[in-house]
This record gives C-alpha cells, sequence and structure tokens, in this order.
C-alpha cells in the first residue's frame, strides 16, 4: 500500500526552544482547542492525503510534548498500527486527537487489541465522517480519561452494548446524523458520568424502559430528527439531574405525559415537528420546566383546557408555526403562575380572546410584569373579535399584554378588511357584537357537513367550538332527536356523554346504531351557524375460515390486527347469530379541531360454535385471547354442519358477544 513518508524537520513554530522537530507536511503551532476554551500545542496534519497501512509504523513522529494532533481529511482506513504510527515521544501529553473525514471502515473486533489502548491521556476524540458501521465491545477500552467523544455523519448502525466500556470518565458523546436504529439496554451502563447524550438524525423508532437508568448524571438528552413512534412510560426513568429534553421531529403522536414525570430537574422540553394533533388536558403536568416549545406541527390542530397544568416554574411557551392550530381553550394554561411569554405567530388562530389573557395573568405571582405574547401571521378576524386586540395595541393599555411586532398584525377576515393593518383600523367602525363562526381547520361555511368514518369500539370526540360577542351557547342536536346543551342533556349515558367545559360530544365505544347526523348549533342574539357531523360506522374488518378438517375437530384461522375494545357495544344475543360480516373498513377518521377518534385496546377474541342441526340457538364459547390468529375446536360429531364464528364479548349486555365473522364447518366431510 502507498503511503507518503513525513520526514521530520525542523518545527515551524512554537516549541522550538525544546528542540523539537515537526512533520515536514505538518503544521505545529500553539492552536485552540477543539472542545476546551484553551491553548494546545497542536501538530495539524489535516488534509494531507495521508494513507495508514501495516508498513508505516513509527512513520509519524510527533514532536515532544504534543497535546493536539489533526488527522482529519486524509485517506486513513485502518486504525490497527495507530498507536505506532502515532509513536508521540510523550504519549502521557496527547490529549486531543481528531480523526474525522477519513476512510476507516473499521474499529477493530479483537478482544487483544484495542486501536486507543496506549492514549491512556487522551481526553478528546473524533472520529466523525467515518465509513465505519458498528461499534464492538471494549472498542474504546484504554481511553480512562477520555471526555468528549465525537461520531458524527458517519454510517454507524450497530452499537454492542458494551461499546463504550472503560469510558468512566466520558462526559460528552455526539452520535448524530448516523444511521442508528436501536439502542440496547445496558449500551449506557459504564458511562454514568456522562453530561451530554446527543442522538439527532438517527432512526431510532422507540425508546425502551430502563434505557438511561445509570445516566443520573444526565443534564442534556436530543433524540431529534429520528423515527420515534412510542416512548416507553419508563423510558426516562434514572435522569434525575436531566435539564433539556430535545424529541423534536419524530412521529410522536401524543405528549409522552408518563414518561416526562421522571424527570425532577427539567427546564426545556422540544416536542416541535412532530405528529402531534391535540394537546389535550394535563399532556403538561407537575413539571419544574421552564421552557416548553410545540412548534412546526403539521396537524396541530387545538389546545385543550389545563393542557398545561400545575407548572409553578413555566416562563415562556412557544407554539409558533403550527399550520393548523385554530383552538386554544381559555383555560390551556393552568396553574402557571409564572407564565409571561406565550409565542402564537404563524399560526391559524381567529383572534385573542380577553378572557385566555386575563386568566394567565390572574394566576402571576408578579402582577405588574406584562404578558408578551407574539400573534403575527394569524388568521386574524376583523370583526366584533378584534375589539380586545386593538385595546392591547394602545400604549398603557389596562390589558397587561405586550405585542411583540404588532405592526405586523393584519386582517384575514372580512375579504374588505384583508391584509389590513390592524393598527390602521378604526375600532370605533367596527360593531361591538356580532354573529358566531365555527372554528375550525379549514374554516367552514354555515351548514356545511363533514363526513366521519370509524368503526365499532372506537372512541370518537366531536368538537364544535364558535366565536362571537356575545359568546356564542352550544346545542347538539343527535340523530335520534335528542338534545344536549348547557342546560339540558336528555338522552346522556355513559355512552354518549356532552363535555359542558368544552362543549365536545363524547361517543364511546362507537356502535353500528351511533351511525347518522349530528348537527351542532352555536347561536347568540346576533344570529346563529350550524355545522353537521356525518357519522358513519362500520364493522371491523375481520374474517374467519377453516384450514384443517377431521372427523372430529376443526382448525379455523382469522385475519384481523386492528385494536378494538372487549367491550364493544352493538350486541347480539347468541340466540340471534349474525350472518357473515366481511365488509370493508372505511377510511379511518383523521383527528382535526372538529373531531378526533381513538381505538380501543386489543380484543379479548372468543371463538363460538353450534351445530347447525341443534334447533336450540345455544353457542359454544372458548375464549382465544388476543394474539392468536388460529384455533382447533375437537369433539365435534362427525359429518354435521357447524357454524363457526369470530366475536367479542359485549360487556354492556351480559353473556352477549358481538360476532364479526361466520363460517360454516364439516367435520368428517
Amino acid at each position: 500500500m502507498f503511503f507518503l513518508l513525513l520526514n521530520p524537520t525542523t518545527c515551524q513554530s512554537t516549541w522550538t526552544r525544546d528542540n523539537s522537530t515537526c512533520p515536514v507536511q505538518c503544521k505545529c503551532s500553539f492552536n485552540p482547542s477543539k472542545w476546551v476554551n484553551s491553548t494546545l500545542r497542536t501538530v495539524d496534519c489535516s488534509l494531507k492525503g495521508l494513507k495508514l497501512s501495516t508498513y508505516t509504523r513509527g512513520d509519524l513522529n510527533l514532536p515532544e510534548h504534543t497535546q493536539s494532533l489533526w488527522l482529519n481529511g486524509n485517506r486513513l482506513n485502518n486504525l490497527f498500527y495507530l498507536s505506532s504510527f502515532i509513536n508521540p515521544s510523550n504519549p502521557d501529553s496527547l490529549i486531543e486527537l481528531d480523526l474525522s473525514h477519513n476512510s476507516i471502515s473499521s474499529l477493530g473486533r479483537s478482544s487483544y487489541h484495542h486501536p486507543f489502548s496506549t492514549l491512556t491521556h487522551l481526553k478528546y476524540l473524533n472520529l466523525s465522517a467515518n465509513g465505519f458501521k458498528t461499534l464492538y465491545p471494549g472498542v474504546f477500552r484504554g481511553l480512562k480519561r477520555l471526555e468528549r467523544l465525537e461520531i458524527n455523519s458517519g454510517s454507524l448502525m450497530y452499537l454492542d452494548e458494551h461499546a463504550f466500556d472503560g469510558l468512566e470518565n466520558l462526559e460528552q458523546l455526539y452520535l448524530q446524523n448516523n444511521r442508528i436504529g436501536s439502542i440496547f439496554l445496558e449500551l449506557f451502563q459504564s458511562i454514568v458520568n456522562l453530561h451530554v447524550l446527543n442522538l439527532d438524525g438517527n432512526s431510532i423508532t422507540h425508546l425502551t424502559g430502563g434505557i438511561f437508568t445509570s445516566l443520573n448524571n444526565l443534564r442534556h438528552l436530543s433524540i431529534s430528527r429520528n423515527s420515534l413512534h412510542t416512548l416507553d412510560d419508563n423510558s426516562l426513568v434514572g435522569l434525575e439531574m436531566l435539564e433539556t429534553l430535545d424529541l423534536s421531529f419524530n412521529q410522536l403522536t401524543k405528549v409522552p405525559t408518563i414518561a416526562l414525570q421522571s424527570l425532577k430537574r427539567i427546564k426545556d422540553v422540544n416536542l416541535s415537528g412532530n405528529r402531534l394533533t391535540v394537546l389535550n388536558t394535563r399532556d403538561f403536568v407537575h413539571l419544574p420546566v421552564n421552557r416548553i416549545t410545540v412548534s412546526y406541527c403539521k396537524e396541530l390542530t387545538s389546545i385543550e383546557r389545563m393542557a398545561f397544568w400545575d407548572l409553578p416554574d413555566l416562563t415562556q411557551v412557544n407554539l409558533t408555526d403550527n399550520p393548523k392550530l385554530r383552538y386554544i381553550d381559555n383555560f390551556a394554561f393552568t396553574g402557571t403562575p409564572r407564565l409571561n411569554q406565550v409565542y402564537l405567530k404563524n399560526n391559524c388562530l381567529p383572534s385573542l380572546d380577553s378572557e385566555l389573557v386575563n386568566n394567565i395573568n390572574n394566576q402571576k405571582q408578579h402582577q405588574g410584569e406584562p404578558l408578551t405574547i407574539s400573534l403575527e401571521a394569524n388568521l386574524l378576524l376583523c370583526d366584533c373579535n378584534l375589539h380586545y386586540l386593538h385595546q392591547c395595541l394602545n400604549l398603557g393599555n389596562p390589558s397587561k399584554v405586550l405585542l411583540i411586532n404588532s405592526d405586523k398584525l393584519t386582517c384575514y377576515h372580512p375579504a374588505n378588511k384583508t391584509t389590513l393593518a390592524i393598527k390602521d383600523i378604526d375600532i370605533n367602525a367596527i360593531p361591538s357584537e356580532c354573529a358566531p363562526i365555527i372554528i375550525s381547520t379549514p374554516p367552514l361555511s354555515s351548514n356545511e357537513t363533514i363526513v366521519l368514518n370509524g368503526s365499532i369500539g372506537d372512541k370518537v370526540n366531536l368538537n364544535c367550538r364558535a366565536i362571537g360577542q356575545p359568546t356564542p351557547s352550544i346545542t347538539w342536536i343527535l340523530p335520534s332527536g335528542d338534545i344536549f346543551n348547557e342546560s339540558s342533556s336528555v338522552g346522556a349515558t355513559s355512552h354518549v356523554q356532552l363535555i359542558k367545559s368544552t362543549n365536545q360530544l363524547r361517543l364511546n365505544h362507537l356502535r353500528l346504531s351511533d351511525s347518522g347526523r349530528y348537527k351542532c348549533i352555536a347561536e347568540n342574539r346576533q344570529g346563529s351557524v350550524e355545522v353537521t357531523f356525518n357519522l358513519i360506522v362500520e364493522h371491523f374488518k375481520v374474517q374467519i375460515w377453516p384450514l384443517g378438517i377431521s372427523s372430529t375437530f376443526v382448525s379455523v384461522v382469522w385475519n384481523g390486527t386492528s385494536p378494538l375494545t372487549s367491550s364493544l357495544p352493538q350486541s347480539f344475543s347468541p340466540s340471534e347469530p349474525s350472518p357473515l360480516l366481511a365488509s370493508s373498513l372505511a377510511s379511518p377518521i383523521s383527528s382535526s379541531v372538529v373531531s378526533t377518534l381513538t381505538s380501543g385496546s386489543l380484543p379479548e377474541y372468543q371463538i363460538l360454535y353450534k351445530n347447525e342441526d341443534d334447533p336450540s340457538d345455544r353457542f359454544e364459547a372458548i375464549s382465544v385471547g388476543h394474539y392468536l390468529r388460529s384455533y382447533t375446536i375437537d369433539h365435534l360429531e362427525p359429518r354435521k354442519r357447524y357454524k363457526l364464528c369470530i366475536a367479542v364479548r359485549d360487556s354492556e349486555s351480559h353473556g352477549s358477544y358481538i360476532q364479526l365473522s361466520c363460517t360454516l364447518g364439516f367435520p368428517g366431510c
């Protein structure tokens, strides 16, 4: 293998008084450290096209007392002879080594040789932008004084659970922009002094419970730009000193509320860029956090009542750049006595409600301090709902609100005021009262119908929010004709409920009979507006069929893995078996400002069977649990026709089942 020999010559600068020599193509000088605020005796051999092979041992003789060696941007591809290649005259002095942007394809996996074993005083190591894919057990053994390790922008995919053994003094670990897909439970068990862990830009999909248990000293954890869908409730246990948590730009569909409870010293939480659709009640609760950021969430539509609750140290909330955020409940921030900054720019909000501001200000410990709000680039209504916002723009306004970039606030509606600066509006020309407007994303016109598709067992929340002056009242009219509003809920049951604090209509465990038109009417003395939800409930697609048949048994299999609940409604009695059900499931309902739908847990399936020649309608039932997809029914009568069904129990009707699919079996045929 070719190697460009580096002959030593007189050191080009700096510590020449020691009669040191410097490799001919390198530069020796005092340079700022790459990771600490100090100046080090540096040998800079970066960008020289250097190679490393078995024939180059001892060729790079470093000047005495070299502290920092830069070998980045070369063609090094093998570190097997790294220590003898460097051959420092005083190995105890080398504390900084940069091997980034080379062609290193492997760090070795030998249990007898470790490439860094002689560099025992090294404190900084950079292996970024190389080609190795795996960290094998003990690869960093010998680096007992290492404090910072960088392996960024590489091809790293696999980390052995003992890869970091021996790094007991490591404080900062950067593994950004690799291809790491999973983390073993014991990966961090030996680096107990870690303060910073950065895993940004990888492919991690799930955090297992207890994965950070040993990191009691960690201050900063960043797992941004991964593919996180879920966090185990115990995934953050052990992070007793954690101050900042960045989970932005992942695939999370809900706030990991329970997992966050492990963070007793957390100050900053970032969940931006996730697939959140709603911030629900108590999503952020009982935390010592100072700042929460939920921005750039493309599907976020609403902030519900008490979404931020009992956060005594919260001072700043960033809710910017959520293009579908149309609604913030007036009591979204409850138990937040220090909150003084709420950033809401570039959303879809129609107005600033005085009750929202007053509820925040009334909790504040320091009443003289104004609440800072950003509201530019929203869909602001320049009708009667503008009066309070216009009041906040006046100097010395009594609202105790500081609107930043107030000169950028413009009208969105009505059409004749579009793009008009709000500060230039003649507020006296705008009526103090106006008819209700339904808040939705996208905005709805009056009497519009929204079609929703769901399946039996799902839970659906129908949200009807409206603004206007005076404050509109909300009335729901069900398909049955029952009327639900603040003063009357005729026909309310555990199945159909009106949440009066939010005027939300909740249907638990959908039934086929729940299909129909649900009308919401918002009205005040200036007029009314209505919107209709056409709910279509269909059976879950599951089918059963016989696979193996003998003289006395039948083996059946079934498909379908969609979550249902064990208490699905729309029951039938075993004496009235339903026919084979194999209808397709309509497209799933999406979350929006006006509706959310969630599925229940996996069903407890039952196999029902009966002899078709038996005059009774009694079925035998066998529980087959959540996960089985086949079962053999034995002790059957030969040459008899049996009806076989896959079903789930109906907890609302004792002894009843919901048949999902049926078939026929003929033992002995």
